[in-house]
């Protein structure tokens, strides 16, 4: 069979009703509260009743807390000094000293190479913005001045170091804008979760921003995210990937049948489309039935509530939308939904009959549905297979991240940094540098992967292993499935890159050079035996 590569921008343009987009928000996403005055920090009192907390001894002192220079990051700005004592700076006045030293419109402060704030000799901030972009270009570390105040911030907050944390707050909250290049969105996103992890230590329920999908009205959500995948393919190639290994397990089958989908992913029905049509264009015809049986994730659990792009707006509902969608393209479709996913209860609720086809397709969300741990993680994944599934795609963030270190705060959230540094500079490419409320909204709901307290995700090598002890094997992909993702990336910026692992034979996606997220297919490994 040969599966044409496609843009599905035309498919999908028939899913959307209605008019333009609706906006719902305020122009700043942080103004629920006093996000620039720091009342909480004004005074070492206050501030060490926040920062302290069950860890720390009742009788700690701040001076208890200092650490010495030796210990400070090696990138810490040499420009705004540290003092030498444990004297916190209380007063208005010395808050408005700090401030000077970079809010002089004449100086025009650059953060440059390993995080030193240096003079720039016109004053200009064109220069700033351009030094930002050459420096950013390769993908490497250079210029990424965020994350060198970012994480040396946490770090400081690890050691419990009083003095240097609200040092590094106090330059992040100058430098930053929600309205700037993709260094001044992370340093503000960046010092909203320093800010709330400062405040409300062990809560992960809070949001980054109040732009979030969860918050936002359901056409203006619907019409965004339809639109980001069209601007970017941090989903769609992942999408694409699974629409054509389902077309190529079908392919595979002795005869036709009904063909089942468990969908686990963050698409929100967004996916579908594309593959109904190729459904409708196969030369045998459709399936009898196509069954699609959609995770959702519960609104009483904290953890699923602060996971990025997992939610929807209340009263979302696309089924009605594709339902009709499937019944222009002949196709019988039906849809049902499980909330969270109950592991005690998977196979009373999924059953997977002789008379059809049983694909899972698990898009971003697997290692975040109330399995968390190592082994709890391998036991759904057995679970999985209990289902007898003909494959399973697995697609998932690449984060170089173990789950050994991740308990530290500092290492978990520099992880954290990293990931949304990808995000924020592929989508200021995507929505070429344009302000709007939906970049807004897409970057705030990428943004809650920093207060997200949960497990975080790991490499592809992780994934694996673990897929492979719980029973599986790996599915080396189609050509026409690779040539088809590499053909629909050339629609988008040229720092997007596809690679083809022969060893693991995963496709990765990478964004100046950096790798973003994998995608892998798997079948049931028939030589292990089920213990």
């Amino acid at each position: 069979m040969t599966i044409e590569p496609n843009d599905d921008s035309e498919n999908i343009l028939g899913w959307i009703d209605g008019s333009s987009y609706l906006s719902t928000f305020s122009d700043d996403p942080f103004d629920a509260g006093d996000f620039g005055g720091y009342s909480w920090w004004l005074h070492c009192a206050s501030l060490e009743h926040e920062f302290i907390d069950s860890t720390i001894p009742a009788t700690t002192t701040p001076a208890d807390l200092l650490i010495s220079d030796q210990q400070l990051p090696s990138d810490l700005p040499k420009k705004r000094k540290i003092p030498d004592d444990s004297s916190n700076i209380s007063s208005q006045s010395s808050r408005k000293n700090h401030s000077r030293q970079i809010n002089n419109a004449d100086d025009g402060f650059e953060i440059a190479k390993h995080g030193e704030l240096s003079r720039e000799s016109t004053g200009s901030k064109k220069a700033t913005k351009k030094a930002d972009t050459n420096n950013c270009k390769d993908g490497n570390k250079e210029g990424r001045w965020a994350e060198h105040l970012l994480n040396p911030c946490a770090a400081a907050i690890t050691a419990r170091n009083l003095p240097h944390v609200e040092h590094f707050l106090l330059v992040l909250r100058d430098l930053s804008s929600l309205k700037g290049e993709a260094n001044q969105r992370l340093a503000a996103h960046g010092l909203h979760a320093l800010k709330h992890h400062l405040s409300f230590p062990g809560i992960s329920s809070a949001s980054a921003g109040g732009s979030t999908f969860a918050c936002s009205n359901s056409k203006f959500f619907k019409d965004s995210l339809i639109n980001f995948n069209d601007i970017s393919p941090w989903f769609r190639i992942p999408n694409n990937i699974a629409n054509t290994s389902i077309l190529q397990i079908l392919s595979g089958q002795d005869r036709p049948s009904n063909l089942h989908i468990l969908d686990i992913g963050v698409s929100h029905g967004v996916q579908w489309p594309t593959l109904l049509v190729d459904l409708s264009r196969q030369s045998g015809g459709p399936p009898p039935l196509v069954r699609l049986t959609v995770v959702t994730p519960s609104i009483d659990n904290d953890q699923l509530r602060s996971t990025p792009f997992a939610n929807v707006p209340p009263n979302y509902d696309f089924s009605s939308h594709l339902l009709a969608f499937a019944k222009s393209n002949y196709i019988n479709l039906q849809i049902n939904k499980l909330e969270n996913f109950p592991l005690q209860n998977l196979n009373s609720q999924v059953v997977n009959s002789s008379e059809e086809t049983l694909i899972i397709c698990a898009q971003f969300s697997l290692h975040n549905l109330n399995h968390n741990t190592p082994d709890e993680r391998t036991s759904f994944l057995r679970k999985l297979k209990s289902l007898n599934p003909k494959g399973v795609i697995l697609s998932e963030n690449n984060i170089d991240c173990s789950c050994k270190n991740c308990g530290e705060f500092a290492t978990g959230f520099s992880r954290r940094v990293e990931y949304l540094w990808k995000f924020l500079d592929s989508t200021s490419v995507a929505y070429k540098g344009q302000e709007s409320h939906e970049r807004r909204m897409m970057e705030a709901e990428a943004a809650k992967a920093l207060i997200n307290t949960g497990e975080m995700n790991e490499r592809k090598e992780k994934w694996c292993e673990r897929m492979r002890s719980a029973g599986f094997i790996e599915e080396a992909f189609g050509q026409e499935t690779i040539y088809g993702a590499k053909s629909l990336l050339r629609k988008y910026d040229n720092n997007w890159e596809i690679r083809v692992e022969e060893k693991d034979v995963c496709i990765s996606l990478c964004w100046k050079g950096q790798p973003v997220s994998f995608c892998s297919l798997w079948k049931i490994d028939v030589q292990v035996n089920d213990n």
